[in-house]
């Protein structure tokens, strides 16, 4: 499993970027192979104007520490990319 910042989408003076985990599996046999994949958000980064919040997948707002324990390092590349 792993957890990274997303691409960075821009609509009007807004960015918007998700957290998502991904997990990635295999498993292989005589005759075959199974390879499943999964990717999901588990955190939203939104930045209007000057202001920076964050959000659950479920709407709950998450602090900058929150975002810090799921993805070390994400709300600073992502404050850093929003501002260009």
């Amino acid at each position: 499993m792993s957890v990274r910042l997303d691409t960075l989408v821009r609509t009007g003076d807004a960015a918007v970027a998700a957290i998502c985990e991904a997990r990635v599996s295999f498993q292989g046999f005589q005759r075959a192979a199974v390879l499943a994949a999964m990717k999901r958000p588990v955190a939203v980064l939104v930045r209007s104007g000057e202001e920076m919040r964050a959000f659950s997948p479920d709407g709950a707002a998450l602090s900058r520490t929150d975002i810090e324990a799921l993805c070390p390092g994400a709300w600073a590349r992502f404050e850093t990319a929003a501002k260009r």
